[in-house]
């Protein structure tokens, strides 16, 4: 909730300051592009470390940041200084750079804590609940950035407390450290796991392998099916994302009106949700050859 109210005020309040929609919706792809570069060496780090301690960091790295953006917008608003708006740059650019590293981490935990029979029903309610954020995330940072341009950083960072609090609450979950315990444990049971156990401390010691953060875009451009898909989606979602920024923005009237633009994107959540459903349904009729 806090990252989605965040991402939807940002171009509005460039927009406000600047005047430029241009400019505003190039802070946003400068994010985005920071976010796919770094997400590679994320998967990596989120594979290779403790996922519990990475949440954790992540979200203390949110509150920060975000209680830093809402003290510059404060103090721009007292001083009427526009130009300390522009200190958000960096600050927006620190965030992207916590996003691509750490920001994927809870989807990745979510099997090492469901059962795999599970899984399938969990990452169902995981892609829900990520959908009713996106439809009520825009109305909301528009009514919070009508009260003031600081107040969805504040929210921001109040919601990223609680993710605190909500994560040091899970203790039972997969992580490295456990894996080679176990190992140890049926060692003690018997020497029959002894070649069990060095895999296990091996895997633990192992160097990360730089290497396997590309491994996913092989197999994507490997296959023609996939190449083909991915370089229609990668056309299809950047126009389509275009066209809502666009639209976006011009609803606002120059970011001032950040309620309407709310809504616009509440709407176009709203389809994407029913656009899933149909999809689901089609998918499961498709004859597979």
């Amino acid at each position: 909730m806090s990252t989605d109210i965040v991402s939807f005020v940002i171009p509005l309040i460039i927009l406000s300051i600047s005047g430029s929609a241009a400019l505003a919706s190039s802070m946003d792809a400068l994010q985005a592009a920071v976010l796919c570069v770094l997400g590679l060496i994320g998967g990596v780090i989120q594979d290779r470390y403790d996922r519990k301690k990475l949440m954790l960091l992540e979200g203390g790295a949110l509150v920060v940041l975000y209680l830093l953006s809402a003290v510059v917008l404060i103090a721009s608003d007292v001083l009427h200084n526009k130009a300390l708006v522009w200190l958000l740059v960096p600050i927006l650019m620190l965030a992207a750079v916590r996003d691509g590293l750490l920001g994927n981490t809870s989807n990745v935990m979510l099997r090492g804590i469901v059962p795999d029979g599970q899984l399938p029903k969990a990452m169902s309610l995981n892609d829900g609940r990520d959908a009713v954020v996106g439809m009520i995330s825009g109305p909301i940072g528009g009514t919070l950035m009508y009260i003031g341009r600081a107040v969805p950083f504040l929210t921001g960072a109040c919601c990223g407390l609680i993710a605190l609090l909500a994560t040091s609450r899970i203790t039972r979950y997969w992580h490295r450290g456990a894996e080679s315990r176990c190992a140890s444990t049926d060692t003690q049971a018997g020497e029959g796991d002894t070649k069990s156990t060095d895999e296990g401390e091996k895997g633990h010691n192992e160097q990360p392998k730089w290497r396997e953060a590309f491994a996913g875009l092989r197999w994507l451009f490997a296959g023609a099916f996939q190449r083909r898909l991915i370089i229609a989606s990668m056309i299809v979602t950047g126009g389509s994302n275009a066209f809502l920024a666009i639209t976006m923005l011009e609803v606002s009237e120059g970011g001032h009106q950040a309620v309407s633009a709310g809504f616009v994107n509440a709407s176009v959540a709203c389809g994407m949700l029913l656009g899933a459903v149909v999809a689901s349904a089609v998918v499961q009729r498709m004859r597979i050859r």
